[in-house]
């Protein structure tokens, strides 16, 4: 990793859990003088989270914290549910051919084979993750749709990682969660090799949207009234006893 990426990463994660305030100005100065670098790798950090808006540019007065709400968090994920029912569409309508299968069967199995034994370990935590990550990706990333591959990248930046939350709730909870999970890739893939476009859209935008049920158990665990929307998003998590953990 370039140290401008290892100083974007850094101010990012910061940022996502609340060691700056929302509204505080940061300068290049400061940031330099904090993370013990110079100020090229600060400046592009701040041009990229400036694109992400999670920074806002003030005329010759650095940066300001864009604070990231519950809501914010909401938002990303109805939006990215919609691309990636999009993205399974137009895959099931063009066809996989024998090597995405084999990927997509591949990740179907292994996350197959963790939903018969569901922990609530790191290391459990790890695999769920990388086999969700190669199923949701190869279908985004087939499609050869760049347009799509640019939008789905500009929320990127969002802690959308909220398989981390609902481990950190319950264990009944989180073994639902990867059990329905595992027939919903199933029901996704089988769409995708028969070829139904608008069963492979509803599936996979359905499926998406799982993260949204996770943020709702979160709410209820924690026993939050409406207001939690407007939370800002570590504080929202940080009642479950865990740190954002950047995507």
């Amino acid at each position: 990793m370039s140290q401008e990426q290892t100083v974007y990463s850094k101010l990012r994660s910061m940022i996502l859990n609340g060691d700056f305030d929302a509204g505080e100005r940061l300068t290049e100065k400061m940031v330099c003088d904090t993370l013990g670098v110079s100020r090229t790798p600060v400046r592009a950090a701040f041009l990229q989270l400036a694109a992400q808006n999670l920074v806002i540019g003030q005329s010759n007065r650095g940066y300001t914290v864009r604070g990231i709400t519950v809501d914010d968090v909401w938002g990303a994920n109805v939006v990215r549910s919609v691309l990636e029912g999009a993205a399974a569409g137009m895959l099931a309508r063009n066809g996989i051919d024998e090597a995405v299968r084999e990927t997509l069967e591949r990740s179907v199995e292994d996350y197959s084979q963790l939903a018969r034994h569901v922990e609530l370990s790191d290391g459990f935590l790890e695999a769920h993750s990388a086999a969700n990550r190669t199923f949701h990706d190869t279908i985004v990333a087939e499609t050869e749709n760049q347009s799509l591959l640019r939008s789905i990248e500009t929320l990127a930046y969002m802690p959308v990682q909220i398989n981390r939350v609902v481990f950190a709730s319950d264990r009944k909870f989180a073994t639902e969660t990867v059990q329905s999970g595992m027939a919903e890739h199933q029901n996704v893939l089988t769409a995708l090799l028969t070829g139904d476009a608008m069963a492979a859209e509803l599936l996979m935008r359905t499926h998406s949207q799982k993260a949204l049920r996770g943020i709702e158990h979160v709410k209820e665990v924690l026993g939050l009234g409406p207001e939690y929307r407007q939370m800002p998003f570590h504080k929202f998590i940080g009642g479950l006893g865990i740190s954002v953990v950047a995507a």
